[in-house]
């Protein structure tokens, strides 16, 4: 039985360029994943070689400060 691909709008990126836009280690990224399912709420997209895929712009919600 053949799985069909699903085509999404949403734009993704690798753990690096992730990890990059945020000053961190990618290992960081994945060792956070790996504990919660989630960076601080980020949710990856895991494509099915195992690889995740992190949306993209959202590092600037990581950035932002919280209230006034």
């Amino acid at each position: 039985m053949m799985k069909k691909a699903v085509v999404a709008d949403e734009q993704l990126q690798s753990t690096e360029a992730f990890a990059r836009e945020i000053g961190i280690k990618p290992a960081s990224v994945r060792k956070r994943y790996n504990q919660t399912g989630t960076y601080f709420g980020i949710r990856p997209r895991k494509l099915p070689n195992g690889r995740l895929r992190w949306p993209v712009g959202a590092a600037k919600l990581l950035l932002e400060p919280v209230g006034d």
